[in-house]
């Protein structure tokens, strides 16, 4: 009898251990044995790959393996005695006339990682486009000048343009950052003057553009701010404008037809010149405020279509003169 019970359990035992075999070649269960960062083969899925991929990520908006946005703001990108434009995607400046327009010199930065030494810099001769470095998963251009000008007769631009924009989830953002006057004399921006036409159309028609540069120049000159964020239809803020010290058409088109524009910046000039706000704010289908306009007395179209088409701003006047005012 005890024997045939020690064969019963030996039986029992037996059943149990193959029942437990089958149990662990099937599918089902060696899917829940798999780790999550594992093939059913034991190799990476690539999930691993993915958040470490760092520096080699190109563009995209988002970090490698993650769904966290990419931070883009003055704090966090790189600065220094240049321009800095930044976005999560790939992109290129090139000169739409496909030539140096300007006059003076522009550098742009072949190695973010050692800024400080000339060699790191490439005299640009507007023929070629600018193709974006990464860094720690932002795409950067960097670019100083030395009396940079684009002439009071100019037409041309600079175009910032994703590499991609069609494969991108959403409308790919530029980002500007920096003082312009390291445009006209990196090494001294402290003294930097504007001349003629300075800026004149030079980020005309840059619908990914967000974000504009300091402009912190106290004496403006004939045309210097000309168009130059003409149909900039992303831009979202306008930058500071502290100059009372103004020229004829200095500041003349300059944010016509950008659309994203909802409130536009101080204008604390007292004295006016001919043609110095015409066309200023002209389509700016957004704009939703208007500066406190000090300026007497008037002059030849100071004023002229400044805020023409601007279809969202509700406008009162007062004895003082045109007042701020918002929807």
């Amino acid at each position: 009898m005890y024997h045939d019970k020690r064969v019963a359990n030996w039986f029992f035992c037996f059943l149990l251990i193959v029942s437990c075999l089958c149990f662990a070649n099937c599918p089902d269960a060696k899917a829940k044995k798999t780790p999550a960062n594992t093939n059913s083969d034991g190799s990476n899925t690539g999930a691993d790959e993915t958040s470490n991929t760092g520096d080699e990520t190109s563009g995209g908006s988002t970090n490698a393996g993650t769904d966290e946005p990419i931070n883009i703001d003055e704090n966090s990108v790189i600065n220094g005695h240049f321009l800095t434009f930044a976005s999560s995607e790939e992109f290129t400046l090139s000169s739409s006339s496909n030539s140096k327009y300007w006059s003076g010199d522009v550098y742009y930065a072949n190695d973010a990682q050692n800024l400080e030494n000339d060699a790191s810099w490439i005299l640009w001769d507007g023929t070629s486009s600018i193709s974006s470095l990464l860094v720690n998963k932002i795409n950067y251009i960097l670019v100083r000048g030395n009396n940079f000008c684009a002439g009071q007769d100019n037409f041309s631009s600079w175009k910032l343009t994703p590499k991609n924009p069609d494969t991108s989830s959403s409308t790919p953002k530029i980002y500007s950052f920096g003082d312009m006057s390291n445009l006209i004399s990196y090494s001294n921006a402290e003294s930097a003057v504007l001349s003629e036409g300075s800026f004149r159309f030079l980020f005309d028609s840059n619908s990914y553009l967000v974000t504009a540069p300091s402009l912190p120049f106290s004496v403006l000159k004939k045309s210097c701010y000309f168009g130059m964020f003409y149909n900039c239809t992303s831009l979202l803020e306008p930058p500071i404008l502290p100059s009372e010290t103004l020229a004829d058409s200095c500041y003349m088109n300059m944010f016509n037809g950008c659309e994203s524009l909802k409130n536009a910046t101080a204008l604390p000039a007292t004295t006016l010149k001919d043609s110095c706000y015409a066309n200023m704010f002209c389509d700016c289908t957004s704009l939703e405020s208007i500066p406190y306009l000090p300026g007497t007395p008037l002059t030849a179209n100071c004023y002229n279509s400044m805020f023409a088409g601007c279809k969202s701003l509700n406008i009162t006047t007062t004895k003082s003169g045109l007042n701020t005012n918002t929807l």
